[in-house]
């Protein structure tokens, strides 16, 4: 017996535009550049003509953006999704749960600063 394995394709199969991009100027006031949806980050990559690594390093799972160039017409780059995601929904309800049980076993005035348990 033969069993045919199907070729993965590569990427992602996703038409729904989850990615925002704007790339605005700032000074001497808001001029937006470029601003479009787009469904995957190799199509934000194909699209500014830069590769796939530095698309997500400009996206919001990408690296800090503290480093960023101090130049007076540097045009700011955002790329993020316009809705959360699977595990940021997880996050904000752990978040939340957390925040439940913190209040629960919060001390009381009738709470005892140092227990002490005799055997």
């Amino acid at each position: 017996m033969y069993i045919y394995k199907m070729p993965r394709t590569k990427g992602t199969i996703n038409t729904k535009k989850v990615l925002s991009v704007k790339i605005y100027h700032t000074e001497p006031e808001e001029i937006i550049i470029f601003q479009d949806d787009f469904a995957t980050l190799q199509e934000v990559a194909s699209a500014l003509g830069i590769s796939y690594n530095q698309a997500y390093e400009l996206s919001t799972a990408g690296r800090s953006k503290k480093k960023k160039p101090q130049f007076r017409y540097y045009p700011t780059i955002e790329i993020k999704r316009k809705e959360p995601t699977n595990a940021d929904k997880k996050k904000a309800r752990e978040k939340e749960l957390y925040e439940k049980l913190k209040a629960k076993f919060e001390p009381t005035e009738n709470t005892i600063e140092n227990p002490q348990v005799i055997i």
